[in-house]
């Protein structure tokens, strides 16, 4: 007996079980064979690419059920046929991975008893298997983003590797680590002695032969400044991270190459102009509650009975039970559910007024609060990249916090959904540019221009 969870609800709520261990079906390697003339034999023609394939499995109805077979297939029916475009599918036979699937054909439930039924359904599968593990983000910023984290390889020429880390808030020598180690051997490794400056409490430094090891594992804070450096047997050096920038390593343990989702986002905002509004003074009374220009609607729930304009305004604070963007049209571009509501509007999260909004309108309850505050800011850095591998990309935030790159779809969007190509460049990209992919094995990451400037990388491993 097996359960499979789709589009967010498992077979358990309909009161249905999976009968069989289901068949491990995989998608097949697009290609094709060419003759050549003259030339024996045919030549492969691939592009790494693979086809969706069919997943059966063969569900039932549990026994002790009150309700009709009629009705539970109607539910099952909504379940399956309900759904639109590619969901996510899970089952407990292959609890470690999800599949994107759409419900292919139709539904016939065949009535086995009074109150029993059963049918084979089948799912459209996406050849990926993400792995749950690729669900794990790294997120780098020059506020916790640390130097190293996983594993380098050395390279070639290298006599030995020193790490300094200093700062304010480095305390001991316990806050860094050097390892220099065999790559097909993990457990032959040296570990750097890190040693405290005695003309300075605050600076850690450790320097590591690398004899016949081939990688290098660096765990050091992103304080003031974090070097890492290599030394080379004529004395030169190499300088590999500083202040201005992260460097790490993330293993892609597949035999996959990943195409990860990319976040990139603003930390700091400078104000340019802001106003506090109780979205009108006459949409309270003297004791801050709803007045009359609060409307009623048939549940009981309150909103202000105009849209207020937001125009010429980029960020909003709200207190209130919930608020709703709406475009020139009275379109909803953009809504969330309660948060919070604090007695000073500004000390709520700020709000990303979505683009092709025009006007916002707050909805709550008879005991809310109605505030609202429009302001003004440009971020305090517009731009940073990240290479992954010889991959570059470069995001312009001007017009926007937060800018997401979908290596898999290749696309850039912001958060509301507006199309952000035009805020991403890659260097030395060609009319259509390489997106960003994790290899198998080990992936080189950098990321620049990180003082007022977050990266999360969302990795998304798959197998076959």
């Amino acid at each position: 007996m097996g359960v499979i969870t789709f589009n967010g609800r498992s077979s358990d709520e309909f009161g249905c079980t999976i009968e069989e261990r289901p068949n491990h079906t995989r998608g097949s390697r697009r290609g094709q064979l060419v003759e050549i003339p003259g030339r024996n034999g045919e030549i492969s023609v691939e592009d790494d690419s693979y086809s969706t394939y069919t997943q059966k499995y063969k569900l039932a109805f549990k026994e002790g059920s009150t309700m009709p077979t009629y009705k539970r297939a109607a539910q099952v029916a909504q379940w399956l046929l309900g759904a639109r475009g590619f969901c996510r599918l899970e089952d407990s036979f292959e609890p470690d991975v999800f599949r994107m699937v759409r419900y292919s054909g139709d539904l016939n439930i065949e009535q086995v008893a009074a109150e029993y039924g059963e049918a084979e359904i089948e799912f459209t599968c996406q050849p990926q298997r993400y792995l749950k593990s690729g669900e794990t983000s790294y997120k780098f910023s020059a506020g916790n983003a640390r130097l190293g984290i996983a594993v380098k390889p050395i390279p070639n020429g290298v006599e030995s590797v020193r790490l300094d880390s200093y700062g304010t808030a480095l305390i001991s020598a316990a806050s860094a680590s050097l390892m220099v180690y065999d790559s097909n051997d993990e457990s032959d490794y040296t570990l750097a002695e890190m040693e405290t400056d005695s003309e300075n409490t605050k600076h850690l430094f450790g320097t590591v032969n690398v004899g016949e090891y081939d990688a290098i594992l660096v765990d050091a804070p992103m304080l003031i400044t974090s070097h890492l450096t290599y030394i080379y047997a004529d004395g030169s050096t190499e300088e590999i991270a500083g202040s201005s920038g992260i460097s790490f390593a993330l293993n892609n343990p597949t035999s996959q190459t990943a195409q990860p989702l990319i976040r990139f986002a603003t930390t700091e905002h400078s104000p340019v102009n802001q106003t506090l509004t109780y979205v009108a003074d006459s949409f309270i009374d003297p004791n801050g509650k709803v007045s009359t220009a609060i409307s009623q609607s048939a549940r009981g729930r309150y909103r202000t009975t105009s849209p207020v304009s937001v125009s010429g305004f980029n960020y909003a604070y709200v207190t209130g039970r919930s608020y709703t963007f709406l475009d020139g049209n009275g379109n909803s571009v953009g809504f969330s559910p309660y948060t919070g509501s604090q007695s000073n509007v500004f000390d709520n999260t700020m709000l990303t007024i979505p683009s092709g909004a025009a006007t916002i309108v707050i909805g709550g309850n008879t005991d809310d609060d109605f505030a609202l505050a429009l302001q003004e800011a440009t971020p305090s850095q517009t731009s940073g990249s990240i290479a992954i591998n010889e991959t570059v990309a470069t995001v312009n935030l001007s017009n926007g916090d937060v800018v997401f790159l979908d290596c898999d779809l290749h696309d850039a969007y912001y958060p509301g959904g507006g199309n952000a190509n035009a805020a991403v460049s890659f260097e030395g990209a060609d009319e259509y540019p390489t997106f960003p992919s994790l290899a198998p094995g080990m992936n080189m990451i950098s990321v620049v221009n990180t003082e007022h400037f977050e990266v999360e990388i969302l990795p998304r491993w798959w197998v076959l």
